[in-house]
Order: structure tokens, then sequence, then C-alpha cells
């Protein structure tokens, strides 16, 4: 395979192009293939993985919080950026979504699923706009799911340990007792049955005072699936006015 003439290329750039040459070849790409592949698609509208995975985050945030986003992007960053961030997106194979998922899949098995289904999306996007075709390598029904184990042969879920229910009035009588914000923050908690994040994060300009209302805006709460996130309400009476 040649990198170029002798008159365009220097001697450390030739070394450079056969150290990514080599690097396709032990990742299973051929790299004359993968050239002229590159060479063939000049000019058009092609976009790398990651160029889609901005483009997909950027049609989709009107719809996500704040936090689902930063987990989104940061997931993609820390684990498919590194391998094949930078490639096309019509390069992306089988071997490649492998190589991400495998080394997480029974160590880090929540994030690995969630994982595959983000680069499922983002690739999904990719041929939706014309930057691949063919089928979704991170497809799970009928593709992955032959090639990885399930998740409920790798992860079992474990659930956080519970207070008997009768047990909590005379929780929430010591809490009563106590004149400190942490206090008043895991009453608000148990009151309103919010998630912790919420509670810490809470904004006094949140509290209606007057109706003991709490809106918490839909920029903190959490996202499930696809389902628009709202801004959730929590009726918790006189503990909001001593909260605040």
């Amino acid at each position: 395979m040649g990198v170029g003439s002798l008159v365009d290329v220097s001697l450390a750039e030739a070394r450079q192009k056969a150290s990514e040459a080599r690097r396709q070849r032990a990742e299973g790409i051929d790299p004359i293939e993968a050239r002229a592949t590159q060479r063939a698609l000049r000019g058009a509208a092609v976009m790398t993985f990651d160029q889609c995975c901005d483009g997909y985050v950027a049609a989709h945030r009107a719809g996500w919080s704040t936090d689902h986003e930063r987990v989104w992007k940061a997931s993609i960053r820390d684990y498919v950026t590194p391998v094949f961030g930078k490639f096309l997106a019509r390069a992306i194979d089988t071997a490649l979504v492998l190589k991400v998922l495998e080394p997480i899949w029974t160590t880090k098995h929540e994030t690995a699923r969630r994982l595959r289904a983000r680069i499922e999306s983002v690739l999904d996007w990719a041929r939706a706009r014309g930057h691949r075709d063919g089928e979704n390598p991170a497809r799970w029904k009928g593709h992955l799911s032959e090639l990885l184990p399930k998740s409920t042969d790798v992860h079992s879920v474990k659930h956080h340990a519970a207070m008997p229910y009768g047990e909590v009035p005379a929780l929430v009588a010591k809490l009563r007792a106590r004149d400190d914000r942490d206090a008043r923050a895991l009453e608000l908690l148990i009151l309103t049955v919010a998630r912790v994040g919420a509670v810490v994060k809470a904004r006094a300009e949140e509290f209606d005072l007057a109706s003991g209302l709490w809106t918490i805006p839909a920029s903190r709460m959490k996202r499930r699936g696809k389902r628009k996130v709202r801004p959730f309400r929590s009726l918790a009476g006189q503990l909001i006015v001593m909260f605040c």
C-alpha cells in the first residue's frame, strides 16, 4: 500500500500513515478499501460517528433534561469516541460495536445496555440522514442478542435497603425535633417521595407557600425512555413552609 509521493509526504508522515494502516488491519479493516471508500466519498455529505452523535443530540435535546443530556453525551465520549468516534458513520460495523460493548457487558452491564441503545439511535439517525445504509450493527433483537449474554444472565437488580414502614413515624418525629436543613430535606423526601437529587437541588422559587405546592422543573426531572419530560408537582402542605 503506497502512502504518497516522496515529494509530498515526509518520512514522519509516511510512518504515521503506515502506523494507522497497521492499526486498521489489527481491527479487521482493510486500509486500502477504507481509503478507496473515503476517496469515493470525498466532497459528499458524510459524517463521522461523533458528528452524527452531535446531530442526534441537537435534534432531541428539546425533550431532554440537562442531566439526561450530560449523562448521554458523557457515555459516548468515554466509551465510544476512543474506539470509533472518528470513523465515518457508514464504516461502523458489528465488530466495532462489540469492541465497545464486550469489555463492559458483564462488569458494567447497565452502562453497557444503555450505551448499546444510544449507539443504535445515533446510527439510525445517520441512516435517516443519508450518512450510512444497511442494517444497524447495534440492533439488539435478532443480532447482538445472539452475540452477547442476556441481561438476566449477567445482571441482577439490588435495591437499596428500606426502613419498615411502621418505623417511619418515629423517624419523622425525630426529624421534626431537629432544627436543621438536613432534617427538613429528609422529611421533604419522605413526604413527597421525590428523588434525592430533586430535594438536594431544590430552589426557593420552586415552592408556592400559599398553596403548599412544589413544582420541580422538567430540566431536573429524570427521563424515562422516549417519553417527553414534564414538570412534576407535589403537595407537601405545612412541610414546604417549614422547609423554605
